[in-house]
């Protein structure tokens, strides 16, 4: 959907950075090749920082989320960004 239609640009994008087919840290660079997709805020999402956190950073996303263990704290991240 975001390489076809250039004219839907979603507000926020969440990319886990542990995928199947793509890792996240491809997913972004791609994502920030997309000059749509410019205002566009970008986190990343993993169960631990490392050098996926630095290259997120270094790729221009917005944030890095570690994966909370709770629902309760994911909602409290997440109005944090939205707010």
């Amino acid at each position: 959907m975001l390489k076809t239609k250039d004219h839907y640009i979603p507000n926020y994008i969440f990319i886990d950075v542990n995928m199947p087919k793509m890792n996240g840290i491809d997913c972004l660079m791609h994502l920030k090749n997309m000059e749509h997709l410019n205002d566009t805020k970008i986190f990343m999402y993993s169960t631990s920082e490392g050098a996926a956190k630095a290259e997120s950073e270094r790729l221009g996303a917005e944030g890095f989320i570690i994966k909370p263990s709770n629902i309760a704290e994911l909602r409290g991240i997440l109005s944090k960004i939205f707010a």
